[in-house]
């Protein structure tokens, strides 16, 4: 951890606290900032989608992180429809 002084707009503070549900304005400002970090991370790779800078089988990659993944065919009349079961219990991160 580090340890800093901030001037931050007192009212906005205040309502990220209420929000978010933390219980101190460092556990409020601490989640803001790995939010902020996870939203660019997520539009970076976003905006590298169809750049060719990647190249590999994500399905592998997938059922390597969570091999819970778990592909079904549900009973339509399309049959390239498929349902994609995930084990969300895998990515929770305590916070």
């Amino acid at each position: 951890m580090k340890r800093t002084n901030l001037v931050l707009n007192e009212q906005l503070l205040e309502e990220a606290v209420r929000l978010s549900g933390e219980r101190t304005y460092s556990a409020t400002v601490d989640r803001a900032l790995f939010d902020f970090v996870q939203r660019i991370k997520a539009q970076r790779i976003i905006e590298l989608a169809g750049s060719g800078l990647w190249h590999g089988d994500l399905s592998n990659i997938r059922m390597e992180i969570c091999p819970t993944l778990e592909m079904i065919t549900p009973e339509t009349d399309d049959p390239g429809k498929h349902v994609l079961l995930v084990d969300t219990s895998a990515w929770i991160v305590p916070g």
